[in-house]
């Protein structure tokens, strides 16, 4: 596991502004919408039922679980990722509590 997450930030690293640009012509050439950077979503990871607080692990499809948030591109590589909020909470709050949330402006411009 360790190292899977040295790794890391050499692989899963925000798009530079080259890349933005080419990002951005691929989703306005193939869909019509334009600034586009990447796509996100969200998927939950099965675990174990935990020992401590084990009800919000569970989530809307009745399993163990903590999210993982994934913004990817064009070629499907991620660009930015989160994980570990419990099954139990909503996409819209792991959003507003991610690290990317927190600098839309600058990964955006």
């Amino acid at each position: 596991m360790y190292f899977l997450s040295s790794l890391a930030a050499d692989i899963i690293k925000l798009p530079s502004v080259a890349e933005k640009e080419q990002t951005t012509a691929f989703y306005f050439h193939k869909a019509g919408i334009p600034n586009v950077i990447g796509c996100i979503d969200g998927s939950h990871i099965k675990i174990d039922k935990p020992t401590e607080r084990s009800v919000d692990y569970i989530n809307r499809k009745g399993y163990h679980s903590i999210v993982l948030q994934g913004l990817y591109n064009e070629h499907l590589n991620f660009i930015d990722i989160f994980i570990g909020y419990p099954g139990l909470v909503h996409d819209a709050r792991v959003f507003r509590n991610s690290s990317l949330y927190s600098k839309l402006q600058t990964v955006c411009g």
